[in-house]
């Protein structure tokens, strides 16, 4: 029988060949939290639009949780388990250091790896505990509210899935956030900075 922890070392595996997990501390982390927890049910959609669910119950589940591939736990909301690689990919990027104190939001595993490096009263995933050194949100926001600079000490960094899926990594500065949009791959976005002022306003810029 291949236990989780066999299935979570083929995890790290599959993330490292796509070039990320560089981080042998991020390594361990997959390595170490069971992914399966944290999708005790998904959904795969049919061809005709339906959903079937599938559970802990049947046969399949365990290995689906430990691909590298995000997973459905809420088909009305489209809810998901962010892909693993993807997760890696925005860790690694958020440069996070022993003491910060993370506000991590939109996938209870995300939470659970960050928790695993940092130590669990590090991590939170409300914003009642700000001021943060590092925000992480993995649901899609058309928008970057000024809200969110406000949770942040000056010179934290905020990273966020901005619609229509541009990653974004912005540094808290007095007056402003801003920072660079991340490549997922492909040709470099144009403009490929952003800058949030205090109104709201959003700049895009090179």
């Amino acid at each position: 029988m291949v236990t989780w922890r066999l299935r979570a070392q083929g995890l790290a595996g599959a993330v490292a060949a796509e070039g990320v997990l560089r981080d042998s501390a991020w390594r361990e982390a997959i390595e170490t939290i069971p992914r399966h927890e944290f999708v005790p049910r998904f959904y795969v959609q049919r061809p005709d639009g339906s959903w079937a669910e599938t559970t802990a119950a049947d046969d399949g589940w365990l290995a689906a949780a430990y691909r590298n591939e995000p997973l459905v736990t809420d088909p009305v909301t489209l809810s998901s388990s962010a892909k693993p690689g993807l997760l890696v990919r925005m860790l690694e990027a958020l440069d996070v250091r022993a003491g910060h104190r993370v506000l991590a939001s939109g996938c209870g595993y995300l939470a659970a790896l960050l928790a695993h490096r940092l130590g669990p009263n590090q991590v939170f995933t409300h914003d009642l505990h700000a001021p943060f050194d590092r925000i992480i949100r993995t649901c899609s926001v058309p928008t970057v509210p000024w809200a969110w600079a406000e949770q942040l000490r000056e010179g934290g960094l905020a990273l966020v899935d901005l619609e229509p899926g541009d990653l974004v990594l912005l540094t808290r500065h007095a007056d402003r956030l801003e920072g660079p949009f991340l490549r997922r791959g492909g040709p470099a976005r144009n403009p490929d900075r952003l800058t949030v002022t205090p109104d709201g306003r959003h700049h895009m810029w090179n």
